[in-house]
């Protein structure tokens, strides 16, 4: 198993495998590598923000966030624990004014990247100016923030230091046996992530065909009530024949 994604995406494309599975579609650029290149959608996986705060904060509560809030904090807007727009959703919790550490990751597992930066501006309309849309973001020098190798070690770094936040995907946060954060939506309800809550994303967002050529859906920011508001779909892909193939010479992470 690959864990740097590029790499593994790129060997796929130079046939040293026959079928890959990533947590991103094809990109525009693979698909001129390799034209003959089939792949379809495969597994849905939400995108979600795990933290870690203490018992004596907590007092037995699940953090919850605004999609809007989580995007401030990520871009710098919101820096304490303590912020009226934190305190608001989570008003049985002791939260202290001590800054929040952001743990990002810019490299490794890109398809969390793709999509915040993709959910943000629709609920925070500043964010696109601060923090463009990509699989690797440039965060701003003004966040408070630790830019860690992948996200493994942000999951890690979130376990290991007090008063952190992160995103990564839902596997990925479980794995390591991290909290999972509510979203709270404009009716003020938590929506946790949950089998449901995705299927009702995927239900409203995916279910309108897939064609070769398009670049993936875009499973964020849902009207349904009670659907979770970031998913990305992993696709699997079919290598042709090499006769086929231009791919790149060479693979670095």
């Amino acid at each position: 198993m690959h864990f740097c994604v590029v790499v593994f995406v790129c060997s796929f494309l130079r046939g040293v495998y026959d079928f890959a599975i990533a947590t991103l579609p094809p990109v525009a650029a693979n698909l001129v590598t390799m034209p003959s290149l089939v792949y379809f959608p495969l597994i849905g996986n939400a995108i979600v923000f795990t933290y870690n705060l203490p018992s004596s904060v907590l007092n037995g509560q699940v953090l919850g966030l605004r999609g809007a809030v989580l995007c401030r904090i990520v871009r710098g807007n919101i820096t304490m624990w303590n912020d009226p727009a934190i305190v608001r959703d989570n008003p049985a919790m002791s939260l202290p004014a001590i800054p929040i550490l952001n743990m990002l990751q810019t490299q490794g597992a890109l398809g969390p990247n793709l999509v915040f930066t993709t959910y943000c501006p629709k609920v925070d309309p500043p964010f696109a100016t601060v923090i463009p849309i990509s699989q690797t973001p440039t965060f701003p020098s003004t966040v408070h923030a630790k830019i860690l190798p992948n996200v493994y070690a942000m999951v890690s770094g979130v376990a290991d230091t007090p008063y952190t936040l992160g995103y990564s995907s839902m596997s990925n946060v479980v794995a390591q046996g991290m909290p999972l954060g509510n979203f709270i939506n404009a009716n003020g309800e938590a929506v946790a992530v949950s089998a449901n809550s995705m299927a009702l994303t995927m239900l409203e967002l995916a279910t309108d065909g897939y064609s070769q050529g398009q670049m993936g859906f875009d499973l964020t920011n849902p009207t349904t009530p009670g659907a979770y508001p970031m998913m990305t779909m992993s696709s699997c892909g079919w290598t042709p024949p090499p006769r086929l193939r231009r791919a790149p010479t060479s693979c670095s992470c």
